[in-house]
């Protein structure tokens, strides 16, 4: 299960990511999208159900281009069955839209991050 962010239509994220480029001193997103890969990824684990907490430990992000990707980790197990995150990701979504409450927030966890991610290029 995989969940991609495309932020075309998003003006808010965008204009955050253009402003962290820019003092940057580059077009690459690479970093912007990282940071904003982390905050969605913290977010995504920080609503969702627990148990055993092996859904809310797989929760991974990757980068290409000007797109972002989260996804529950192929290789994640549920740490008391042995049973694969995978398998029971999609009952997890549908009853939770975990991802669906992320891609709701991006724009905001996108705005939070200029600053920060600023200061962490030295700009």
């Amino acid at each position: 299960m995989s969940f991609t962010i495309i932020l075309k239509g998003d003006k808010e994220a965008i204009k955050a990511l253009e402003e962290i480029a820019r003092k940057a001193d580059s077009s690459a997103w690479d970093n912007p999208l990282r940071g904003i890969g982390t905050g969605a990824t913290r977010y995504a684990a920080s609503i969702s159900p627990v148990v055993t907490g092996s859904y809310k430990g797989a929760h991974r992000f990757a980068v290409n281009g000007k797109e972002l990707t989260l996804f529950i980790d192929p290789s994640a197990k549920n740490g008391r069955t042995g049973v694969a995150v995978t398998s029971y990701a999609g009952d997890v979504e549908r009853r939770h839209s975990v991802y669906g409450q992320v891609s709701a927030q991006i724009g905001r966890l996108a705005a939070q991050w200029p600053d920060e991610m600023a200061r962490e290029l030295g700009v």
